[in-house]
């Protein structure tokens, strides 16, 4: 009923973000109702993902829907991913980037005191994540605090410096944390983007991050900050949080500005992908 009711209104073009299995015949009645309705379909995440069957099919069954002209176009956020597609499957594909939270009332922070540093690690305890090597070196600073999820996946470690979540946390509750931290890690294997590195940002929070996303290509003041090269190393990430502290407040007031440009980069490339 969806479907057809979609159809029925004559939009020139639908973009659909994710792809949830309904998705499929949601598709395929709105293609019914209309055949001039020019449907796109913005699928997030990395190659890595595709080791998991659900991910693979998905991507086949992407690729299905442009052939058999359900779908007019498919979007990645991944860099590269597009090209591949289009080659490898020959079908219509494009880029685009996510929108970033933008905080209205964000202000540069004050360099803080080492000693008391409060060092953030979100995420899910999954290998991509990579919280283990960072909670590791975030314990490198002088008695430091780290903050975590889930404190029971570092039973291994000083609990008395690792201090989790009890629960789930809403959006706006994460966002509170991300701005109560001093620094924030997020230091992912492989990451279509990284919202929590520029969430972090848009509070005024520094956050170390690895450059498989190209967050900070076009910002190289930013980049030379926060982006580690050698994130699987302990020592590399610590040594890093050290060179942030050491120009603390202008690397937070160019984040806070930066993610605001990423939005406009963003609707840009999203024309763009919708006009070719």
């Amino acid at each position: 009923k969806l479907g057809s009711k979609i159809g029925e209104m004559n939009f020139d073009k639908v973009v659909f973000n994710g792809f949830p299995p309904y998705f499929e015949l949601l598709f395929r009645s709105i293609n019914k109702a209309n055949t001039t309705t020019k449907l796109y379909l913005l699928f997030a995440g990395p190659a890595s993902e595709y080791s998991s069957e659900v991910q693979r099919n998905n991507i086949q069954l992407a690729a299905n829907l442009v052939r058999s002209k359900i779908l007019y176009k498919v979007g990645f956020n991944k860099k590269g991913l597009a090209a591949a597609f289009k080659q490898i499957y020959g079908v219509h594909a494009g880029e685009y980037m996510v929108k970033n939270y933008v905080a209205p009332d964000a202000v540069a922070k004050q360099a803080p005191v080492l000693h008391q540093l409060k060092v953030g690690v979100f995420g899910s305890n999954t290998f991509n994540k990579n919280l283990h090597t960072q909670v590791l070196a975030a314990l490198l600073l002088p008695e430091s605090k780290v903050h975590v999820m889930n404190k029971n996946d570092f039973s291994y470690l000083p609990s008395s410096r690792i201090i989790g979540e009890s629960g789930m946390l809403s959006h706006s509750q994460f966002l509170v944390r991300l701005q109560e931290m001093d620094i924030n890690l997020y230091l992912s294997f492989s990451e279509s983007w990284g919202l929590v590195a520029t969430e972090s940002l848009a509070v005024g929070t520094p956050c170390l991050t690895t450059a498989n996303s190209g967050i900070f290509d076009g910002d190289s003041f930013l980049e030379t900050h926060l982006v580690v090269r050698d994130y699987d190393n302990v020592v590399a990430i610590k040594q890093q949080i050290e060179s942030v502290l050491n120009n603390y407040s202008a690397i937070s007031k160019r984040g806070i500005e930066y993610v605001a440009e990423l939005n406009a980069m963003a609707d840009i490339k999203l024309k763009t992908f919708l006009e070719e």
